[in-house]
């Protein structure tokens, strides 16, 4: 149970930049005559009313759409700010302001609306989770503070055997440093491997807790593991941990300073990139799609779905189509379907998350392990992941600011044309006579 008020009053920052409170008298009437128990200001159902604003904002009239998407707007804004005080307290040496001003943003709070399913979490809990997998919240954290806010298993399974092997290799000795490679191989086999697999089944997204690997499996580790003294499956429980802190330190330490990277070669350039980027995006591509086909296989009427997905990726990415005559020439009722068959946003977070790890495999076996200073490693690890993410992010806008133009468009980045010839691909092979994107 919650409290109503928080639906129709809205934390924002004011034109001082101080954040105020102010009450949004429209939603409030909405709420009380659609929930007549909030009129008393007793308590409601959480679930219940964020179930129905989730289904206004969907599928309702437009005028309850608006009304449904600024009440569940004010109770997010409540959300951040309630979850950024507890961590606050958590953590007294992070600054409130700072920490909440990175998230208390139209285009965030739109982010966290848009991708909340009632069926599966809370808002609040969505919000949660939201607010610390925010790529600026996790920087400030770890840089700022030395927080981690990933679980082990989350930080294990994110976690190369290059990038491991360097970690260790500065204060660990040769075997140390062999039994801390085997432990994650078997542990990313065991417990990576199943569970990105089921992700994927699932069309589950990367922000989902990852759940402490279950006494099962810890058996079966165990007996994949060379027999040692302490190999019990509680004993492999507390190796797990004492790795995931040993990468949770690493990781906190603060990047080398500017100036003392002009010692530090190679370093992870752009033309370097070139020779892997295309490749990886290719790899990418086609991983993302086929898991969305497969998905949509799944469902009733499956296999016009997949077609309808292929030929509107294909007018979309091929030949700039609007959604509007897309969804004519694909037999869809509307632009808002077209969009929901696309789901832009959801194919670039999946293809981005690919991507980085393609591009990081490449970079770690080109350059990485041709490193053999500790501190030379321990730079390069430090650094690469921020330059992907940088990387990945430009062309992922790239590819947004073309997608926003309406007409005349002409889609010309590296994903746009990587997407466009595995749908022709896959067209030519497999829908030749069904797909209108092969041109």
């Amino acid at each position: 149970m919650g409290e109503p008020w928080k639906y129709w009053t809205r934390v924002e920052f004011a034109s001082t930049g101080h954040r105020r409170k102010s009450e949004v008298p429209a939603v409030k009437l909405f709420l009380q005559k659609h929930f007549p128990e909030s009129a008393g200001q007793s308590k409601v159902s959480d679930r219940e009313v964020q179930r129905c604003l989730t289904n206004w904002v969907r599928a309702g009239e437009e005028a309850d759409r608006q009304m449904a998407q600024l009440g569940l707007h004010c109770y997010t804004t409540n959300a951040i700010e309630g979850h950024c005080r507890k961590f606050v307290n958590q953590f007294n040496q992070v600054d409130f302001d700072t920490l909440i001003g990175l998230v208390l943003q139209d285009e965030f709070i739109a982010e966290v609306i848009a991708s909340y399913d009632p069926e599966k979490s809370a808002l609040s809990t969505w919000t949660k989770m939201r607010i610390f997998s925010h790529r600026d919240v996790k920087r400030f954290l770890r840089l700022d503070h030395g927080i981690i806010k990933e679980t082990d298993w989350q930080i294990l399974c994110s976690t190369s055997p290059g990038a491991l092997r360097r970690i260790l290799g500065s204060e660990r000795t040769a075997y140390e440093v062999g039994q801390g490679g085997e432990l994650l191989q078997v542990f990313k086999e065991v417990y990576c491997g199943p569970l990105m697999a089921e992700r994927e089944k699932l069309n589950q997204k990367s922000r989902r807790p990852y759940p402490q690997p279950t006494q099962q499996q810890l058996m079966k580790m165990a007996l994949q593991l060379p027999p040692r003294p302490d190999s019990g499956w509680e004993d492999v429980l507390n190796q797990l941990r004492e790795l995931a802190k040993v990468i949770r330190t690493d990781r906190a330490q603060p990047p080398v300073p500017p100036s003392a990277r002009s010692d530090l070669s190679p370093e992870p350039q752009q033309d370097l990139l070139a020779d892997y980027r295309s490749p990886c995006i290719a790899k990418a591509v086609s991983q993302v799609i086929e898991t969305r086909l497969h998905h949509l296989s799944q469902g009733r009427n499956g296999e016009k779905k997949g077609k309808q997905y292929l030929n509107a990726l294909g007018l979309f990415y091929c030949q700039g189509a609007s959604m509007k005559d897309i969804a004519r020439m694909v037999d869809l009722s509307d632009q808002p379907s077209v969009s929901r068959l696309l789901d832009r946003k959801t194919l670039k977070a999946d293809i981005s998350r690919h991507l980085v790890v393609c591009m990081r495999g490449c970079l770690d076996e080109g350059i990485g392990q041709g490193l053999s200073s500790p501190d030379r490693l321990k730079a390069w690890d430090q650094r690469v992941s921020t330059f992907l993410e940088e990387d990945v992010d430009k062309l992922m806008r790239a590819d947004a600011k073309e997608g926003y133009t309406s007409q005349n468009r002409q889609m010309r980045t590296l994903l746009a044309q990587e997407i466009c010839r595995y749908v022709q691909t896959v067209c030519r092979q497999c829908l030749k006579a069904a797909c209108q994107c092969s041109g």
